[in-house]
């Protein structure tokens, strides 16, 4: 059984909150997270400015609509 993370902030140098945020990082991060078992998670992004908290969720959007096992993999924030 996978297990479900409730606050992921980022992994492997990504952070959420990152203004350089992409796509290919939030997949990083996925498979980051599916090697230690986990199968869905929600990424966090902490209080912050507008415009960095409005490109992490731009980005988490465009990869999950991009990408069906990111959607799968991530329910919610």
């Amino acid at each position: 059984p996978a297990l479900f993370d409730l606050q992921v902030n980022g992994g492997l140098g990504v952070s959420f909150n990152a203004e350089s945020l992409t796509t290919d990082d939030v997949r990083k991060v996925t498979d980051l997270c599916h090697q230690h078992g986990i199968g869905k998670y929600l990424p966090t992004l902490i209080t912050g400015g507008f415009e960095p908290l409005a490109h992490g969720f731009r980005t988490l959007e465009r990869a999950r609509a991009e990408d069906a096992a990111l959607a799968h993999a991530i329910p919610g924030y």
